[in-house]
């Protein structure tokens, strides 16, 4: 059980620093198609369960728990959605904040 805990925390720290992290550039910049984030969320959904060649596996926890923060009970794993709306905010804040930024 110990060795499947810790495979599985490999993938998840995997899924949060290279998976989540390559559309960021994009995603800071443009508002993602919800197609996009679907496609996002089922490769990292994929790699996280160990599908592979077509193969599906069964999910052992909702995407949606997977997805919450630890301290509410979740895995942890970055929300492209919700990342994407902060990014697109964040810069609309300071366009509206610094006026000499361009």
């Amino acid at each position: 059980m110990e060795m499947l805990i810790s495979f599985m925390a490999g993938r998840v720290v995997f899924i949060n620093v290279v998976l989540s992290s390559l559309p960021i550039y994009f995603m800071s910049l443009f508002h993602a198609p919800m197609t996009v984030i679907k496609k996002i969320d089922k490769i990292r959904r994929n790699f996280l369960w160990g599908n592979t060649d077509g193969k599906r596996k069964m999910a052992r926890i909702k995407w949606d728990i997977v997805c919450k923060p630890k301290v509410k009970g979740g895995v942890g794993v970055a929300n492209v959605e919700v990342k994407n709306k902060a990014l697109l905010t964040k810069w609309s804040w300071r366009f509206v904040t610094e006026k000499e930024v361009l």
